[in-house]
C-alpha cells in the first residue's frame, strides 16, 4: 500500500437528508463554501428574491460544531453543512525518508524520557 501525503484541504458543502439539492460541492476556500452554500439553500427554499414578495426571509447564520459549520435559519438548524476534507496524494521517496527520520527521532526522544 503506498504511503500518502496530504496535498491540500478542500471544503465540502452538503445538505444532510436532501439528495435533490445541487449545492453539494467542493471549494478551496472555506468562506466561499459557506457563502455559496447559504445562497444555494436560500434559493432552493425561498426562490429568487422578488421585490413584490411580502414573505420575510430568515436570518441565516453559521455555527461551528464538531469541526464543521452548520447553517442556521433564524436560529434553527437547516441541515446545510460545510466541513474540511483532506485530499491525499502518493508520497515521494524524499517525503517518506523525511517522515521515517522524524518518526525515528521522536521515538528516540520518547525512549530517552522514559529511561
Amino acid at each position: 500500500m503506498p504511503r500518502l501525503t496530504r496535498a491540500l484541504t478542500v471544503h465540502l458543502a452538503w445538505w444532510e437528508d436532501n439528495d435533490m439539492w445541487d449545492g453539494f460541492a467542493l471549494y478551496l476556500d472555506e468562506d466561499t463554501a459557506k457563502e455559496s452554500a447559504a445562497d444555494d439553500y436560500e434559493s432552493y427554499e425561498y426562490g429568487t428574491p422578488d421585490p413584490d414578495d411580502d414573505r420575510t426571509r430568515p436570518l441565516l447564520a453559521w455555527e461551528n460544531a464538531y469541526n464543521r459549520w452548520h447553517l442556521l435559519a433564524d436560529g434553527k438548524d437547516t441541515g446545510v453543512r460545510v466541513g474540511p476534507m483532506p485530499i491525499y496524494r502518493p508520497s515521494s521517496q524524499r517525503e517518506i525518508q523525511q517522515q521515517d527520520a522524524l518518526t525515528a527521532a521522536q521515538e528516540a526522544e520518547r525512549a530517552k524520557s522514559v529511561a
